[in-house]
Parts: structure tokens; C-alpha cells; sequence
């Protein structure tokens, strides 16, 4: 984004964030799922007295490695 000059705003909103980048990276309109189910883990469960129980968290992970995968290759970097 900032190669692109495009403003990277100081929010959690991973939807938003996403959709500020598909101009320069369509092919990740598919990540828009799971990067509305990933935002409540960047503000919820960050302070005390809140977290995720095993089911959320495997979800999450799920969601974490489908951003990850698409990400690398796009950038032609290999899948770990």
C-alpha cells in the first residue's frame, strides 16, 4: 500500500484494510471472510477478562493461514 501510495489507516478493520488494497491486489477479493472473521480477534481479545475458547481458535487459524497462503503467492514466495 505504501508503494502504492494508497493512505494505510490506523485501524483494525482487516475488511477494511483489505478493501483499501484490492485496486493493486484483486485476486484476494476472495479473503474478505476471512478477514471479517479474523477483526474481532484484533480488538476483543487483546484485554483482560476476554478470550476465544479452542473452536474460535482453531477457526482463527484457519482463517490466518488462508490470508497467509494467498499472500505468499502472490508475492511468489514459497507456501512453509
Amino acid at each position: 500500500m505504501q508503494e502504492a501510495s494508497i493512505v494505510i489507516r490506523k485501524i483494525h478493520d482487516l475488511k477494511i484494510l483489505l478493501n483499501d488494497i484490492l485496486p493493486i491486489e484483486p485476486a484476494w477479493i476472495n479473503l474478505q471472510n476471512s478477514a471479517d472473521s479474523l477483526t474481532i480477534y484484533a480488538v476483543k481479545f487483546r484485554y483482560p477478562g476476554n478470550s476465544s475458547n479452542k473452536p474460535e481458535a482453531k477457526e482463527a487459524v484457519k482463517h490466518c493461514r488462508l490470508i497467509r497462503n494467498i499472500v505468499r503467492q502472490s508475492f511468489n514466495l514459497p507456501l512453509k
